[in-house]
C-alpha cells in the first residue's frame, strides 16, 4: 500500500459514517475473492481495505472486460423473517432483492469528478438477494454485485492515478414488495497506471500470462505486455 494511502483511508472512512443510512439495509463493504475466485458474505467476511484500478490501456489482450471495476458489496438486512409454516402460513415479506445501483465519481474534495462528456451521477444495474434476519442478533447477508466504473467510464480514466471516490446507494424491493434504498456507501478507490501487472517468466525463460480473478483491479496479473 502506498505511504499516503493510510491518511487518505482513514479520511475517507470517516467520511463514510457521515451519510444518512437505513437502518434495515445497507452496504458494509466490499468483499474479497477467496477460493476459485469465489464471494463468501457472512459475519466474519473478508473485505477489500483499499480498492485499486489499474487505468492502464497497455494490456487490452488479457483485459477482456475494459478498464471496469467490479465490486461484489457485502448487504446486511436487518428486517426479520415474518414468513410462518404453520397455520396461518405467510410467506416471508423482507428478503431483498437488488435491482439497481446509483454511483457517484468524486475526488477526495467531495467534487464531482471530471469525466469530459460523461455524468459523474449514473446509474447501473445491479444484482443480488439478501435473505431477511433470523432474528434480531442474528441478521441476513448476501452479495450484490455492480459494476461501480463500468467500461465506458474506465475509458475516460485511461492513465489517471491518484484516489477517487465512488460513492454508492443500491435500490431494490423485498419479496413483500416494499421499495428500499440504502444509505450511501463512500468507497475509496486508487488509480494507477500499470502497477497491477508484472512481468513473470518461465525457467526457459518465457513470458507467461497468469492472471488474477478480475484483471487490472484490487490484484497483480502477470502479462506478457509487462516484460521487456
Amino acid at each position: 500500500m502506498h505511504a499516503r494511502v493510510g491518511s487518505f483511508l482513514a479520511l475517507l472512512l470517516a467520511l463514510a459514517g457521515c451519510a444518512p443510512s437505513n437502518p434495515g439495509i445497507e452496504i458494509e463493504g466490499v468483499l474479497g475473492f477467496g477460493e476459485m475466485c469465489s464471494v463468501d458474505p457472512g459475519s466474519e467476511p473478508t473485505f477489500v481495505l483499499l480498492p485499486t484500478l489499474d487505468t492502464s490501456p497497455v494490456f487490452g489482450r488479457v483485459r477482456t472486460r475494459g478498464i471496469r471495476y467490479t465490486a461484489s458489496f457485502q448487504v446486511v438486512n436487518r428486517f426479520l423473517n415474518l414468513g410462518r409454516s404453520d397455520y396461518p402460513i405467510m410467506a416471508d415479506p423482507n428478503s431483498f432483492f437488488v435491482e439497481e445501483a446509483e454511483v457517484e465519481l468524486r475526488g477526495i474534495d467531495g467534487s464531482p469528478l471530471d469525466l469530459g462528456d460523461l455524468p459523474s451521477r449514473f446509474r447501473v444495474p445491479a444484482s443480488g438477494f439478501i435473505p431477511s434476519a433470523g432474528d434480531e442478533t442474528e441478521f441476513g447477508r448476501g452479495a450484490s454485485v455492480v459494476d461501480v466504473i463500468p467500461p465506458v467510464y474506465g475509458d475516460a480514466l485511461v492513465g489517471r492515478t491518484g484516489m477517487i471516490v465512488a460513492a454508492i446507494t443500491l435500490r431494490g424491493t423485498t419479496s413483500g414488495d416494499s421499495t428500499q434504498t440504502t444509505g450511501e456507501f463512500q468507497m475509496p478507490i486508487e488509480l494507477c497506471d500499470g502497477c497491477l501487472f508484472v512481468c513473470q517468466v518461465t525457467d526457459e525463460g518465457m513470458a507467461v500470462d497468469a492472471l488474477s480473478c478480475l484483471v487490472g483491479q484490487d490484484a497483480v496479473s502477470a502479462a506478457v505486455e509487462a516484460c521487456p
